[in-house]
């Protein structure tokens, strides 16, 4: 009896923590298994990842298992050895595939109060301190207040000023950090705030006086 060989698709995958594999599987060489064939795998290693599970019985596919990081703080790693397994029985040839698991970063940011038209110094950073993350920003409200734009980097640095001159204003910005694809789900929303600058009138503007 001939041997199925097994294509795994795709052969490796980049997951984000608590995301599923989705690795279809299928038989290029057009051997049968169908009916009590399929594939069948096996963990050859994982790391810092809970979820995984090794398949006995041959089933069609996919792989179709949610990952999850056991410290979140670090990636995971699994590889699955796959077998694919004829109508009749016969195994063949068993292929590899391996999905690494990212950490999802979380923005760190706090609110601010400044003066109209001077320039916002926020910082961003992670709230565990992983290495290599980026972030952006959108603007996602603003009251009164021009010069907020979206944008990326460490620091939010804009000069903002009150429109109207005489009332408070504000700017919502939406934080999203990201690490090797993985970006939070929900984002960090921190509000400037914008105070308006007072003016100043003498009356009169001049004065002339004698002495005493």
């Amino acid at each position: 009896d001939p041997l199925p060989d097994v294509l795994a698709t795709p052969v490796s995958e980049q997951l984000c923590d608590g995301e599923a594999t989705n690795i279809a599987l299928s038989t290029p060489n057009g051997v049968d298994v169908t009916g009590a064939g399929g594939y069948t795998w096996t963990l050859v290693g994982v790391t810092n990842l809970t979820g995984a599970a090794a398949q006995a019985i041959p089933v069609a596919g996919p792989i179709a298992q949610t990952l999850d990081l056991v410290d979140p703080l670090l990636v995971g790693q699994v590889t699955y050895r796959i077998v694919p397994v004829s109508a009749v029985g016969c195994s063949g040839s068993s292929i590899d595939v391996t999905v690494d698991v990212g950490p999802i970063p979380q923005a760190v940011a706090s609110d601010q109060t400044i003066c109209s038209g001077e320039t916002t110094s926020v910082g961003i950073s992670e709230a565990n301190t992983l290495a290599g993350t980026t972030y952006s920003w959108t603007v996602s409200g603003s009251s009164n207040v021009s010069g907020a734009s979206a944008g990326s980097g460490a620091v939010i640095s804009q000069v903002l000023s009150a429109t109207d001159g005489l009332t408070q204003g504000t700017v919502d910005y939406d934080i999203t950090a990201s690490l090797n694809g993985c970006s939070q789900a929900v984002v960090t929303t921190i509000r400037v705030t914008v105070d308006p600058l007072p003016d100043v009138l003498a009356t009169p503007v001049s004065e002339q006086l004698c002495d005493g």
